[in-house]
């Protein structure tokens, strides 16, 4: 009976410790500079999408980020642009511009000037103006057709005729100023870009080969306890295996 209990403890402690080496190995590996530097390089935001008019992309490698972050605000204030959205960690910086069409290249051409390594770069094409075109006719059928469903309401004899009219020129209406809504938003599309730039610090923590050795130890560490928790486990097993056979005898 005492070795019995004894056999249970030891697993228990064995399956005790095996987790703790779980977790310490895990915390062990979040707790490198890359591990911390892949996470800090996650983006908090994305492009727009397609239909959201041109795009352009440029990642840089700058020695200071600091001075390489003023230094896109600097030129996108100078060419009429904005900053939309910004997010800095501790060795990379993103900032998402929108910059007037007309301005460009001027623009472009001035972030790719950057104190640094263009190691990314991407342009897409200008936005086609065929949807704005397509949604500029449908305003102007629907503005003919607004003005004649007038004129009949204006000549409209009985009651009935009347409220058909007039219902049609809601529904009529309602269309006319949901697609000038959309013709105003697809001309200030036309007239911007946006653009992505990411800055990252060169020399960024790289992994050493003494973190390296730490993970293989520990995950040696982790399969040699494993196989004495499964060796304890059959241990047990073989134990209450005989215990029940003495019973049934």
């Amino acid at each position: 009976m005492k070795t019995k209990l004894t056999l249970i403890a030891a697993f228990l402690t064995v399956l005790a410790v095996l987790a703790a080496v779980y977790q310490g190995q895990a915390d062990a590996l979040l707790a490198t500079p890359v591990a911390e530097a892949r996470i800090d390089r996650q983006p908090s935001w994305s492009f727009p999408t397609p239909e959201a008019g041109r795009t352009a992309e440029l990642t840089v490698d700058v020695a200071d980020l600091t001075a390489a972050v003023a230094d896109v605000r600097r030129i996108a204030a100078a060419g009429g642009s904005q900053v939309a959205q910004s997010d800095r960690g501790n060795d990379t910086a993103r900032l998402l511009l929108t910059v007037p069409a007309s301005q460009f290249d001027a623009v472009y051409a001035q972030l790719h000037a950057l104190t640094g390594t263009v190691t990314h770069e991407a342009v897409g094409n200008p936005a086609s103006l065929q949807d704005l075109a397509t949604l500029q006719a449908q305003v102007e059928v629907l503005a003919v057709t607004d003005g004649k469903l007038r004129q009949f309401l204006t000549e409209a004899k009985t009651p009935e005729a009347v409220l058909k009219l007039e219902s049609q020129l809601m529904l009529v209406q309602q269309e006319l100023t949901t697609l000038r809504a959309q013709v105003a938003q697809q001309q200030i599309l036309a007239g911007t870009v946006t653009v992505a730039v990411t800055l990252d610090v060169t020399g960024a923590p790289a992994e050493t080969g003494s973190a390296n050795l730490g993970s293989g130890m520990l995950e040696a560490a982790t399969y040699a306890l494993m196989a004495l928790a499964g060796g304890l486990g059959i241990a047990v097993a073989v134990m209450f295996g005989r215990l029940v056979a003495l019973r049934a005898a």
